[in-house]
């Protein structure tokens, strides 16, 4: 067990980054609340803001990078602009696979998620083999 000025770093470490995933959360939460309540416009502000500090946070590899890409592309996909939902959940799915491997539930869902856009845009030749 680290003891000492070692030890207090490695608390103050593991704090901020309980922290961060905390703040994360909640503001997820409110981004969900704007969504179930139709204030998509709100929502996705939020969830840009979320992005862009989630980036700055892990880095635009990180799963949690992909989930706020996620959380934008659903405000985008509310409002009807499947173009900017697209190159988003792209990105997402990419970096859910290289992170989590192609048999992971998550990398699912982001390969459903991407398969609806498609579908909706009338592409079944790309989408068909994503479900």
């Amino acid at each position: 067990m680290a003891t000492g000025f070692r030890g207090f770093l490695i608390g103050a470490a593991i704090f901020a980054a309980l922290l961060f995933v905390g703040c994360a959360a909640q503001t997820q939460g409110e981004i969900d609340r704007y969504y179930r309540e139709g204030r998509y416009d709100e929502g996705l502000v939020l969830a840009q803001k979320e992005l862009e500090a989630a980036q700055a946070r892990t880095g635009s590899g990180s799963l949690e990078t992909a989930a706020a890409m996620n959380m934008v592309a659903r405000g985008y996909l509310a409002l009807g602009d499947l173009g900017r939902a697209e190159p988003l959940l792209r990105q997402a799915l990419a970096i859910r696979e290289k992170n989590l491997g192609p048999t992971d539930l998550k990398v699912a869902t982001s390969l459903d998620n991407l398969a609806q856009v498609l579908s909706d845009r009338g592409d079944w030749a790309q989408a068909e083999p994503l479900y």
